[in-house]
């Protein structure tokens, strides 16, 4: 979940809403509604919501028609709770534009991470969390569902203007 200022675009909050272990749909959905209720947001501050656009084809060896599907249901779930909770228009924001708006190049496999990557340097400041493993500090896997939930919401603003 990302929260960032309709003027500026600075970040106002950034932080993962773990669905992992949660099992069934409509649970899943009970828990992002009460995460969105605890973020605590005063009536009319939140003046857009935006949301990945659901994937509409294949990517080979990467997704599987039951994983679109899947994504496809919280997603419009998601969407319709969090228009509800903060009475704000939700906007449909394509991966690819947000990260091209954004400036980021990507080549190849493995793009999220080369994303996060590129991000990770603009923003080290950003609240990544971290874990050891051997005594090294890495940054947990979770930031990059966290940078995904940035690009989508800066890219959108960019892509979207506030008027």
């Amino acid at each position: 979940v990302c929260l960032l200022n309709h003027t500026d675009g600075s970040l106002v909050h950034l932080s993962p809403c773990r669905l992992n272990k949660i099992e069934g749909l409509f649970a899943k959905a009970d828990y992002v509604l009460e995460y969105l209720v605890n973020l605590n947001i005063q009536p009319g501050a939140i003046a857009r919501v935006f949301v990945e656009a659901n994937a509409k084809r294949f990517a080979p060896g990467m997704t599987s028609a039951d994983t679109i599907l899947t994504l496809a249901k919280m997603n419009g779930l998601v969407s319709y709770l969090a228009h509800k909770q903060f009475n704000a228009p939700v906007i449909d924001v394509v991966a690819t534009s947000a990260r091209s708006v954004l400036g980021f190049k990507v080549k190849g496999k493995n793009q999220k991470e080369q994303v996060f990557q590129q991000n990770l340097l603009l923003h080290p400041e950003f609240p990544w969390p971290t874990h050891v493993v051997k005594g090294e500090t890495i940054i947990a896997g979770i930031a990059r569902d966290m940078n995904d939930a940035y690009v989508i919401c800066r890219g959108g603003q960019l892509i979207h203007p506030y008027r």
